[in-house]
Formats: structure tokens, sequence, C-alpha cells
């Protein structure tokens, strides 16, 4: 049996809702996954670049929400199935598997970033074997060698800490860890909109556009996304 199945074994086990709440994980996965985006970002500037660079994808938090986005899909994809974490050939399923899903993943939101605000916050033009800038062939591997990590390591661990967390103690915590997500995640779009209009010129005297623009000027923008870029 894979640690994912003991893990879910395990949950089944016992009556603790949180553990067997696929809703709770994935808020969690999501948290977790975009933490830990957000730190692996960072590192690999710091490793191109010799420089700290803010790599978050909301206003507050260490949230890259690309990864928190392709931790749920990993949860989806593999939470149920029965691997052998020694196999080679289910190594390489998952690493083909994962690698595809996230790289259309990161497509599709770099699509819809372009799309909603005109901006883009990543360009692969100029690297090796990409599609329209919007992947390529490292960005490819790296989300495959993430998604075996993710799948035979980082799931089953928090998958153990959920089992041992008590039941009330873990919703609360969903609870307020999403009301606080999608109050971020509104400021965020919010503030995005606003700045693409004060850009391109728009006014807008609406009473919620000049708060944003009294608590999110551009420069407050620009350093909570260094590098987004508006396209002509």
């Amino acid at each position: 049996m894979s640690p994912l199945n003991s893990s879910a074994a395990l949950g089944r086990a016992n009556t603790n809702l949180f553990a067997r709440s696929h809703l709770c994980k994935i808020i969690w996965y999501f948290v977790i996954g975009a933490i830990f985006g957000s730190l692996f970002e960072t590192m690999m500037e710091l490793i191109r670049n010799g420089q700290l660079s803010r790599r978050a994808g909301l206003l507050y938090g260490p949230f890259n929400t690309i990864y928190g986005v392709g931790a749920v899909a990993l949860y989806l994809l593999f939470g149920w199935l029965t691997i052998s974490p020694k196999g080679w050939r289910e190594a390489a399923g998952v690493f083909l598997v994962g690698a595809i899903a996230c790289s259309a993943l990161e497509y599709g939101a770099s699509w819809l970033q372009e799309t909603a605000f005109g901006t883009r916050s990543w360009d692969y033009s100029r690297r090796l074997l990409n599609i329209d800038g919007r992947v390529y062939l490292w960005s490819f591997v790296a989300w495959g060698a993430l998604s075996v990590t993710w799948v035979w390591i980082a799931q089953p661990f928090f998958e153990r800490i959920f089992w041992w967390t008590p039941s009330w103690l873990g919703i609360t915590f969903t609870v307020v860890a999403a009301a606080l997500l999608l109050a971020d995640a509104g400021l965020t779009v919010a503030a995005m909109i606003r700045w693409r209009e004060r850009v391109s010129g728009v006014a807008n005297a609406a009473d919620w556009a000049r708060w944003i623009d009294l608590r999110y000027p551009d420069g407050v923008m620009k350093t909570a996304f260094p590098n987004m870029r508006f396209l002509n």
C-alpha cells in the first residue's frame, strides 16, 4: 500500500471530520503549496541573480497562487491512487502526468492574467522550447520533479498531521484560513483592476477606487509584484 493510501486508511478508520474532509484538505494543500512555491521561487531567484525578490501572487502573505493550485491538482489527481514509491515506472508516470497538468495550469494562469489585467509576471520567450513564452522545457521538468516530491513525500507527511489534528481545531483554523485567503484574493483583484486603470489613464470616482488609490498606489503595487509587467 502506498503512503497516500496508508494515510487515507488511517483517516477512514477514525471519526476525525477534519481529517476526512476533502474540502479542508484542498484548502490546506493550497495554503501549503502556495507558501512552498513562494519560498521555492525566492530561493531560485537568489541562486540565479544573487538577490531576494518577493515572489507571491497576493498582496498579503507568502502565497504563490499557481503553486497552491498545482498542489490541489496533484491531490485530486493522485490522492487515491495505489502506487509504489520505489517503482521507476510509477515515478515516471507521476512525473509525466504532474508535469503536463501543472504546465497546463501555468499556461492558463499566464493567459488569464494577461487577459484580465494586461500583465505578465513571467516570460519565457527566449527560453528553449517555450510555448507562447508561458511555459518552457525547464519549467516542465521542474513541475515533474516537484510532482514526484509532493506525491511521495510532502502529501503523506501532511496527511498524518491532518489525522493527528483535533477535528474542532482543524476545522476552526480551516474556516479562518479560507476567510483570510478570500479577503486577500478579493483585495488583490480590486487593487490590480485599479492599478491597470491608473496605468491606462482611466479615472474612477467610486468610493472603493479612491480607497484603493490611497491604500495601494503604484509604488506599493510595484513593491508587492516586482516581476509584473504591463503589456502594450
